[in-house]
This record gives structure tokens, sequence and C-alpha cells, in this order.
């Protein structure tokens, strides 16, 4: 790894000194080694700080969500490493367009002065937002197998982005596995935490948008129009509220459509009558 040792004391001799920050995305497929090198250059950057060595001090500065960069570029301290192992799940190309992460692409250029060295872990170049490809990152790594660092300067980046392949690398290294020591043995259990805490997060949320409460239900009927859930009784020829209907509509159990049912009644905005009728 003596190339990509020299690589970092470069970029902090004439970039972070210099007043500057760097982007670098490490690009490689999964179980290829995005972690491994990640957590190696962390260790390399304390050295070139000259900060002892601290297993926990790196594992701790480790971020896996949007509000924990927009965190960690604002309170830093200038010459910090900021380290986003699964960077698709912060800044993605398909949500650039969302407002979550149209300020995140601010803030990137809000922080050029602060002279951060930030690495971003993605699984493929496509998946890297547009202004990382073609302005942010100054460099990038990709890792075509375990193991194995080719490196890319800003003007090979540009010439990625013409193609679709990877040209000439201007730097190449290898990096050995970290298995058996305690940073990785920590650094797995955290990241299978802070991954299952993501996903349980993510079903409570889907959860809860695909259950909606019968108030909520209720105010979405009368949103569609009360007159659809309707019907006339064969028997008597009155109106009543259909809660059948609801029920199927929208995946409902039978005492939650009654409960729906119950509120549409009671709502003094609610008109049940033959007029109403859908035609």
């Amino acid at each position: 790894m003596e190339k990509l040792r020299r690589y970092y004391q470069k970029v902090y001799d004439y970039r972070i000194t210099c007043e500057y920050d760097h982007v670098l995305p490490i690009i490689g497929d999964e179980g290829d080694g995005k972690s491994t090198l990640m957590l190696e250059s962390m260790i390399f950057w304390q050295d070139i700080r000259g900060i002892e060595r601290d297993p926990e001090r790196i594992l701790d500065r480790l971020i896996y969500d949007r509000n924990q960069l927009k965190n960690a570029m604002a309170d830093s301290e200038n010459r910090s490493v900021i380290p986003v192992p699964d960077a698709a799940r912060v800044l993605h190309k398909k949500e650039a367009m969302t407002n979550e992460q149209l300020e995140l692409e601010k803030d990137f250029f809000d922080v050029r002065t602060n002279e951060y060295l930030i690495l971003l872990g993605y699984q493929d170049w496509e998946s890297m937002p547009t202004f990382l490809q073609r302005r942010r990152a100054k460099n990038a790594i990709y890792i075509p197998q375990r193991g194995l660092i080719r490196g890319y300067n800003r003007e090979s980046l540009d010439e990625r982005l013409k193609r679709d392949s990877w040209p000439r690398a201007d730097l190449t290294d290898t990096f050995p596995s970290l298995e058996g020591t305690d940073i990785w043995e920590q650094y797995q259990e955290m990241d299978k935490q802070k991954k299952d805490e993501r996903m349980a997060a993510r079903d409570e949320e889907e959860e809860q948008e695909e259950d909606p409460g019968p108030q909520e239900v209720a105010s979405m009927v009368k949103d569609d129009g009360v007159e659809t859930y309707i019907s006339i009784n064969s028997s008597n020829k009155v109106p009543y509220l259909n809660k059948d209907l609801i029920q199927v509509e929208y995946g409902l159990s039978h005492r939650e459509a009654n409960q729906v049912k119950s509120l549409l009644e009671a709502d003094p905005e609610v008109t049940i009558d033959e007029e109403a009728v859908a035609p």
C-alpha cells in the first residue's frame, strides 16, 4: 500500500494544507473490500495528522445516513476525515431531485475550505450523482477485485464519463485484508447493527405507510368522494354507506371498516342520500 500511502500524503500536503477539501469515491462491488480500504485509509490519515492510532476513534467517525453526514460536515474540526461506507444510501443519482439530496449537495460546495477528506463508498459508478462524477470528485479509487486498487485523476474521470468502461489507471496498488484484527471485528459488529437499525426503520416507515389508521382512511374516503361507497338497499331502496366497499378498497379488517363507517356517518360534512350515489 506504499503508493496509496504516498497518494494520501500528497493530498494532505498539496490540497488539505492549502485550504481545500478532497472528495474521494471508493468504488467496488459488494465484498471486494471497500470497507477494508476505507478503514485502512482512515488509519493512514491518523498517521499523517500525527494522531495516535485508535480503532474506536476511527469507528466513531463512520457515517450511515444523511443527517450524520450533514452534522459531520458542519461540526467536524478542519482536516478531519469524513467516511461514508454506504454512500449510495446518502447520495444517489436516482434521488438527485429530492429536496434532502439537493440540500446535501449544496453543503458539499459550502465546505470546500474546511479541509476535509471525504471518503464515499459506492458499489458502482452509475450510482454516483452527476455532481460527483463531473466536478466534485477530484480523484476516484476503483477496486476491480479484492485486494487490488486502481486510482484515477480528474482527467481520467472525465474520460470515464465519455465511455462505458474504466480507462487506464493513473495509480495501481494492492491492499491487505483486515481479517482477524480487532478493528475489523468491531467494524463488522457495528456495521451489522447499523444496517439492522436501518432496515427496521424502513420496515416501520413502510408499515406506517401501508396501514393508515381509521381516521386517515375516513379522510381518504372523503377526498376520493363518499358517493363511490354509497349503495342502495335492495329491499327498502334507502341509501347507505357500504363498509364492504371501503374494506376492499383500502384493505381493512372488518373491525377497521366498521370504525371508518362510524366516523364518516358521524361527520356533519358527509351526506348519505340517494342524490349522493355516483352515477
